[in-house]
């Protein structure tokens, strides 16, 4: 399976991206290089900053996207600008920061989530911003890559 993980070297990433090596996916990260740079030499390495220009991503075809490193709606809307149709399945990694506190026992999915005040998308990632700014993130991805797109909230990693 040829798969792209956006990250994929810290954190939860780093794990997902041991995983899908170990399932002898042909594995893609594209990280910056400023952590974990020597890890998973059987694995490409895109040296990009996602916030740069993605382009060289442009005509690529990917069986799975996994985006473990979307803070704001515009980097996941810059990715699906230069992937267009070239993603068989996109896994956004989100978070349970999403859901307004307090989450009552057994919450779920349809729980309710935070929104942002009105006005502009802030673009800074703070205590107050980071369970909004996900929530567009997800919905960013799902109107780009379809009902089919995975959101995955985990808890505390």
């Amino acid at each position: 399976m040829r798969t792209l993980i956006m990250g994929g070297t810290r954190f939860v990433g780093r794990h997902i991206s041991e995983a899908a090596l170990a399932a002898g996916h042909e594995l893609t990260l594209l990280h910056r290089g400023q952590s974990g740079a020597d890890l998973f030499p059987a694995a490409s390495h895109l040296l990009l900053d996602r916030d740069g220009d993605l382009g060289r991503l442009r005509g690529t075809t990917w069986d799975l996207v996994i985006d473990v490193c979307a803070y704001r709606p515009r980097q996941v809307d810059a990715l699906a600008a230069v992937l267009g149709d070239g993603v068989g399945r996109y896994v956004f990694i989100s978070s349970t920061s999403v859901y307004q506190a307090p989450a009552a026992p057994g919450f779920d999915e349809s729980s309710p989530v935070l929104a942002l005040p009105p006005g502009p998308i802030p673009d800074t990632v703070t205590d107050r911003t980071y369970g909004p700014l996900k929530v567009l993130c997800e919905q960013a991805a799902i109107r780009h890559f379809g009902p089919d797109t995975l959101v995955v909230r985990p808890t505390y990693v």
